[in-house]
């Protein structure tokens, strides 16, 4: 539960370097990332990916407890609208996945996604803050 927690406080912190990610990012999807500014444990277009997952997920179980409890007892239209925003969630979540497999591949995470670990030099490129961070733990 304390990683989950962990995940969303982070996911949910933007700085400048993140802002200024999210400007040149369009380098990003086609494999160049040397230019953008340094990112922490998770760049801005994951923190947006998690964000969006998490929304999609929520609007996906509301939705779909009102139409499960709620068939019958409300009202066709409102019925209706619920359809509509778990069908959209369901849409936005499959983009998500299908860029998420896109950025593994490009990026070459695949192994860290399967084992838990990424080498110290992709930690260094990728996410430079992060690699700080975990310096300056390593000297106290």
């Amino acid at each position: 539960m304390r990683g989950l927690i962990s995940l969303v406080r982070e996911s949910l912190r933007f700085d400048r370097d993140d802002f200024r990610w999210m400007l040149g990012n369009i380098s990003y999807f086609f494999g160049r990332s040397r230019h953008l500014p340094p990112q922490g444990r998770y760049n801005a277009a994951k923190k947006i990916h998690h964000l969006g997952v998490i929304l999609c997920f929520l609007a996906l179980a509301v939705s779909g407890l009102v139409m499960w409890y709620g068939k019958g007892r409300i009202g066709f239209d409102l019925f209706q609208v619920t359809v509509i925003i778990h069908n959209l969630a369901v849409w936005v979540l499959a983009v998500l996945t299908i860029g998420h497999i896109y950025f593994v591949l490009l990026y070459g995470a695949l192994g860290g996604m399967l084992t838990g670990y990424v080498s110290e030099r992709y930690v260094r490129f990728e996410h430079r803050k992060w690699w700080e961070e975990l310096q300056a733990g390593k000297e106290k």
